[in-house]
């Protein structure tokens, strides 16, 4: 019997320990909760933020240009034909047995491949400009963000600041209470005039008037942030202070992302302006033809004939010199500007 009555006081105890541990865990969730920090409200307000979704879509796009840069190194197929009836056609001086006469209407079909060995370094001067380009897209999202978080910061301390000014309205209202009723005290035994209390409830009046537009200003700023970081400011949250005893600064700390965004851009024409070298650049490439004629190779012979060409092929257009000194000029004077 003293051993049954000993279980079930433990087994008491037991549940009094869960039931207590329970207890406290809620505390210290809510607790947690119910408090909000600046870095926080920055983290919500970026995932809230519509522009931060196409930090996604520049990336994508840059693996995708990079991707069609590198695709001008495989075969490029194509494919034409043509037919012609023309008036005048070669003719020999003299007839010549077994020799037919070229016909008037001629058809002919190639199918060519090219492979290209040396572009110039345009295929590289194009990867370069298209991981400028999206470094740059990058950065703006980045000055768009620090933007975001000084208004959050506004909004933060105005917060902060105005529950202070409301508190020190509480206390300065019961400060006049006080000595509204001093007052009362020393005019009952004539030691005060109306005037005097009259001067106070003046500044009473003032006071709670004052107290009006700060909770209608706290009020604002709550929804206000509400809006920009995506969720609801239950009215048991407070806004944690930063600890400015551990907050350190050093150069990249203190460096505006505008500042970034100039270098971004600077070498985004830097890359632009090689590439107008490799626009200027002889390309070398190999080909092979297919082709099918009538009249064929032989132009003697009215009958569809096919042969196959292959070879060496080298292009180089000089019309890119013409505007090449006006196209350096133009990136300079870009240059110049984000000085």
């Amino acid at each position: 019997m003293d051993f049954i009555y000993g279980e079930e006081e433990t087994g008491a105890k037991m549940k009094r320990t869960i039931i207590t541990s329970v207890f406290t865990a809620c505390i210290v969730l809510q607790s947690a909760y119910s408090q909000l920090t600046v870095e926080s409200c920055w983290k919500k307000a970026a995932q809230h933020y519509p522009l931060s979704a196409q930090l996604q879509l520049i990336n994508n796009n840059g693996r995708l240009d990079n991707t069609n840069a590198n695709l001008r190194y495989l075969p490029q197929v194509s494919i034409s034909g043509k037919g012609t009836a023309q008036t005048e056609v070669m003719q020999l001086p003299v007839n010549i047995p077994g020799i037919d006469e070229i016909s008037k209407f001629q058809y002919s079909g190639v199918i060519e491949v090219n492979q290209i060995i040396w572009d110039g370094g345009a295929t590289r001067s194009q990867k370069r400009i298209s991981a400028a380009s999206s470094k740059v897209e990058k950065s703006k999202l980045v000055v768009d963000l620090y933007t975001l978080n000084e208004r959050i910061n506004r909004l933060f301390f105005g917060i902060l600041l105005t529950e202070e000014q409301l508190k020190q309205n509480s206390i300065f209202q019961d400060e006049l209470q006080t000595n509204y009723r001093r007052y009362l005290s020393l005019m009952q035994n004539g030691l005060a005039s109306q005037s005097d209390l009259d001067l106070i409830k003046v500044e009473q009046l003032n006071a709670d008037q004052q107290r009006i537009e700060l909770s209608s200003a706290l009020h604002t700023y709550r929804e206000i942030l509400s809006e920009m970081i995506g969720e609801q400011l239950p009215g048991n949250v407070t806004l944690v202070k930063p600890d400015y005893n551990n907050f350190s600064t050093d150069d990249k700390s203190i460096q505006r992302p505008e500042i970034a965004l100039f270098d971004m851009q600077n070498d985004l024409l830097l890359s632009q302006k090689s590439a107008l070298i490799s626009g200027v650049r002889p390309k070398l490439s190999l080909f092979g033809q297919g082709l099918l004629g009538y009249p064929g190779i032989n132009q003697f012979q009215n009958e569809y004939s096919d042969w196959l060409v292959a070879g060496v092929r080298l292009g180089w257009e000089l019309g890119g010199f013409y505007s090449l000194r006006n196209n350096y000029a133009k990136i300079e004077n870009n240059i110049g500007r984000l000085k």
